[in-house]
């Protein structure tokens, strides 16, 4: 049998390429795995972005609190002195109300975020981007919620505090 040159370098190519194959095959991950590693990716930055929203959340609440305590602080202190606070009592009242909203706003973007961390390994047919897109309307309705909080105070709230500035201050009551 005459086997030409040519013809042992072609066994010998199609025998490393084969190895070199089965070599890369064997490290490449398998679809499933590329599915493991995305949902594993995927479930740790919506763990992430929850954790940034709850602290957020904390802070602006907390910021819109001392607020809304030194508002009630002023207008008692104003009161006591016999000054006319019915339009900042009300004030009060609208604002903590818009205060209280801002926080019911960003608890229902956590939990749908929270929601959509059940549907990000599964086969979800498109409701886990339904969710998330959800979540991006809602964030949009809070950062709503804190410009009007926001515009309220200095349109309505600043102007009326400035109001009693201008009152007259009430003569004491002389005691005999």
């Amino acid at each position: 049998m005459n086997i030409s040159k040519t013809s042992v370098y072609v066994v010998a190519l199609t025998a490393a390429f084969l190895t070199f194959t089965k070599t890369v095959s064997a490290q490449t991950p398998t679809l499933t795995d590329r599915q493991t590693i995305r949902c594993t990716q995927i479930t740790n930055r919506i763990e992430q972005r929850i954790t940034i929203h709850e602290s957020r959340k904390d802070n602006i609440l907390a910021r819109y609190q001392r607020t809304v305590d030194r508002l009630k602080l002023a207008n008692d202190r104003l009161k006591a002195l016999g000054y006319d606070t019915s339009k900042l009592e009300a004030d009060y009242q609208v604002y903590n109300e818009k205060i209280l909203k801002i926080g019911q706003d960003y608890e229902v973007v956590i939990a749908k975020l929270e929601e959509s961390k059940g549907y990000a390994c599964a086969a979800s047919q498109g409701q886990f981007a339904s969710i998330v897109r959800a979540a991006q309307n809602q964030l949009n309705t809070v950062r709503q919620d804190i410009t009007d909080a926001k515009q309220y105070y200095w349109n309505t709230v600043k102007p009326d505090i400035q109001a009693l500035r201008g009152q007259k201050h009430p003569s004491p009551v002389p005691t005999q």
